[in-house]
Order: structure tokens, then sequence, then C-alpha cells
């Protein structure tokens, strides 16, 4: 993986290794993605019990809350696409 450029790599032994270019993968600047990569994703506590704990309401919002972001990031990922490809294609 690459932020940018599709030479394959090619190893001391000879063997090509195919590149993935991140850059028109993901959106937003390397900084970000180094940023957000950074980031610990892992839970600091179990989600068995956060109904219990939440309650209806809240747990309604964050359901809610994290629906929207990942439509959010689909959405971006669709428009940086389309720079690259038809419409058609990236739908």
């Amino acid at each position: 993986m690459v932020w940018e450029g599709d030479a394959p790599v090619i190893l001391q032994s000879g063997r090509m290794v195919p590149t993935l270019n991140l850059q028109r993968c993901l959106s937003g600047s390397l900084g970000a993605v180094r940023y957000w990569s950074s980031l610990n994703m892992m839970p600091t506590e179990p989600c068995h019990d956060a109904l219990s704990r939440l309650g209806d309401d809240e747990m309604g919002r964050l359901l809610d809350e994290a629906g929207e972001e990942r439509f959010r990031l689909k959405a971006d990922c669709f428009a940086a696409g389309m720079y690259e490809e038809p419409p058609s294609q990236v739908l």
C-alpha cells in the first residue's frame, strides 16, 4: 500500500507485488488519514449491557448518530470515486 503511485513494487527476490494507491480510495489528506488510523477504535467497555445502562432514548440516539456517520462516510467515498470514474461505474 502506498499513498500515491501505481507502479508495482519489485522485491529483492525479483517477485513483483501489486500496489494499492490509498489516495484514490480515501478522502482527505494524508495527515487526516494518519490521525484517524492512529486512534484506538476498540471500545473500552463491553457493549452487551449498553441498553440497560443507557436506556432506550440514549441508545437510539447513539445508533442514529452512528448510522448518520456511516452514511456520510459512504457518500464521501462515492463523491471521491466520481472524480476518477463515471458515476454509473461508481454507483
